[in-house]
């Protein structure tokens, strides 16, 4: 299942480009929660903090699924805010931009004794609610798909570069320690039917394109910029390995290079990412540049 927004707010600057643009929210998700980050505690080895993100504002409870060196086991969380957070930031290309994103606070949980590592984990189901942007409060409870491993590939080593100078409010932090307030959840061995099997040689591959399509900036533009600039466009693809949106993750500046790489994104060819050796829904950054004529 997944659920689409069908607007994406882009920032207009009157003269084509400016130093400081606010990046459009995505507007896809394969599901209402997903895995935002997660940090293990070298000194407890069964202890681990991780947030839960979303592409909006919501509520949200559900069941992760968790892959260990000793086997696999589910973590409830209960119902957990996701709340808005605002990232100033500056890129080589861009003096100050900013970007929306959504976050919990820190959650943790703790693994049996004989866990040493965790190989993967994922939001098996999850329930929102108060979501105004997706609507996935109408689908109840859903179960998700496995997705590919890590963050989203990249076109390039520079596609997610940026520097965060300022966050509102501060943002979460993994290495703080659970206090007497914080719930610890606990992993229980999962049932042998929830375990995927993985009978290939490489379980996980990210999304890889076969053709990525270059904007044609017309002379007007190019004319106009006196240093390049760079789009970073965010894509979900498919297990089909199909586009199924782009919106901007870092802004050029300019909205209208940033539309022109939304398109060009759209048109581009990809093979689906696999999640446990089957094909799988994945994310992907695509980086264009765009230099003065």
């Amino acid at each position: 299942m997944m659920r689409m927004h069908s607007l994406a707010a882009i920032v207009f600057c009157a003269a084509a480009v400016c130093s400081s643009a606010r990046a459009a929210h995505a507007i896809f998700e394969y599901c209402p929660a997903k895995i935002g980050a997660g940090h293990h505690f070298a000194g407890d080895g069964t202890l681990y903090s991780f947030v839960l993100s979303a592409q909006s504002s919501r509520r949200v409870e559900g069941t992760i699924l968790a892959q260990t060196d000793a086997g696999w086991f589910t973590i409830p969380f209960p119902q957990t805010p996701i709340v808005h957070y605002l990232y100033e930031y500056h890129t080589p290309y861009m003096a100050h931009g900013q970007r929306d994103a959504y976050y919990s606070q820190n959650l943790y949980v703790r693994f049996p004794a004989g866990v040493t590592r965790l190989l993967y984990w994922s939001v098996l189901n999850a329930h929102a609610t108060g979501d105004a942007v997706f609507d996935w409060d109408q689908e109840g409870r859903m179960t998700c798909a496995f997705v590919a491993k890590g963050g989203a590939s990249a076109s390039s080593s520079e596609d997610a570069r940026f520097t965060v100078t300022r966050d509102s409010p501060p943002a979460f932090d993994l290495w703080r320690l659970p206090s007497d307030s914080d719930m610890v959840l606990t992993a229980v061995l999962a049932s042998d039917d929830l375990a995927p099997t993985a009978d290939c040689a490489q379980p996980f591959t990210n999304a890889t394109p076969t053709k990525l399509v270059t904007p044609s900036v017309p002379m007007a533009l190019s004319r106009t910029l006196t240093v390049p600039v760079r789009a970073q466009v965010e894509l979900a693809i498919s297990k089909d390995g199909k586009p199924d949106d782009a919106w901007i993750f870092i802004s050029s500046g300019s909205a209208i290079f940033d539309a022109l790489a939304v398109a060009a994104a759209r048109e581009s060819t990809f093979l689906p990412a696999t999640a446990f050796c089957k094909d799988a829904p994945g994310f992907f950054l695509y980086s264009v540049v765009a230099s003065p004529n």
